[in-house]
C-alpha cells in the first residue's frame, strides 16, 4: 500500500499542466451546474442562465466564468448577504465548508494524493490546495443547507445547535452518474477518480458530485 501511495504521489506531481487545466474546467463547470441546481429549485430565474454559463466553461477557465457565475448566484441566493460581514449565514457558510474540507482532505490522502499540490489553487502556504479544488462542486450543497436553516433576516450568532446541523452534511446525498452517495462517500469517490484521470491522462474520468432535485423553498 505505502508503494502504491507514493506511485501516485508522484503521478500527481508529474501531471502535466493542459492535464491540470483541464481537470479545473470540469471542476468549475460541475460548481455551477450545482449552483444552478440550487437556483433552481428555490424557483430562481437565474438557473437557466448558471446552467448555459457551466457549458461555456472552457479548459482552466480563461474567461473566469466561476466568478461571474458567483455574482449572479449570491445575490440570487442571498439578497441582502454580503460575503464578508458578520452574519450568522456566513458562520454557518464556513462551519459546512470545513466540515466537508476535513472530510476531502482525509480521503485524498487515503488516494495517495498529495493534498499541497493542486490544480489550480498554488499558494505556498496552504497545505490543502489540492482540497480546495476539488471542494468547489460540494460548496452550493453547503449552500443550501445554510439557506434553509438561517432566513434572511437572522443574523444571530453561530449555535452550537447550528454546528451539528450543519455537521450533518456528510450525511446528505448528491449523485456521481446514476449512483446516489452520501457526502462522505462521494469525498471518497472523487478522490478516487482524480487518481484514475491523472494515471490515465484523461480529465474525463474525473467525476464531480450533481446536486439532486430538491424542494422548492
Amino acid at each position: 500500500q505505502h508503494h502504491a501511495q507514493s506511485a501516485v504521489s508522484h503521478a500527481q506531481i508529474a501531471a502535466s499542466g493542459p492535464l491540470k487545466k483541464r481537470l479545473w474546467q470540469k471542476i468549475i463547470a460541475a460548481k455551477i451546474e450545482n449552483q444552478a441546481a440550487v437556483l433552481r429549485a428555490i424557483g430562481s430565474e437565474r438557473a437557466e442562465g448558471l446552467s448555459a454559463m457551466a457549458r461555456r466553461v472552457r479548459s482552466g477557465d480563461p474567461d473566469n466564468l466561476e466568478a461571474q457565475a458567483a455574482r449572479a448566484y449570491w445575490s440570487a441566493l442571498f439578497e441582502t448577504f454580503r460575503r464578508h460581514d458578520e452574519d450568522r449565514r456566513n458562520g454557518l457558510l464556513n462551519y459546512g465548508y470545513a466540515v466537508v474540507r476535513a472530510a476531502l482532505a482525509r480521503a485524498l490522502a487515503a488516494s495517495g494524493l498529495l493534498p499541497a499540490f493542486g490544480l489550480h489553487h498554488n499558494s505556498r502556504v496552504n497545505p490543502f490546495n489540492l482540497v480546495d479544488d476539488l471542494l468547489e462542486p460540494f460548496r452550493p450543497l453547503v449552500d443550501r443547507m445554510a439557506r434553509a436553516r438561517a432566513p434572511e433576516e437572522d443574523g444571530d450568532e453561530l449555535t452550537v445547535a447550528d454546528r451539528r446541523h450543519m455537521a450533518g452534511i456528510l450525511a446528505e446525498s448528491v449523485s456521481i452518474g446514476e449512483e446516489r452517495l452520501t457526502v462522505l462517500a462521494a469525498t471518497e469517490a472523487v478522490a478516487a477518480s482524480l487518481v484514475r484521470a491523472i494515471y490515465g491522462g484523461d480529465a474525463s474520468l474525473l467525476v464531480a458530485p450533481a446536486l439532486p432535485l430538491a424542494r422548492r423553498g
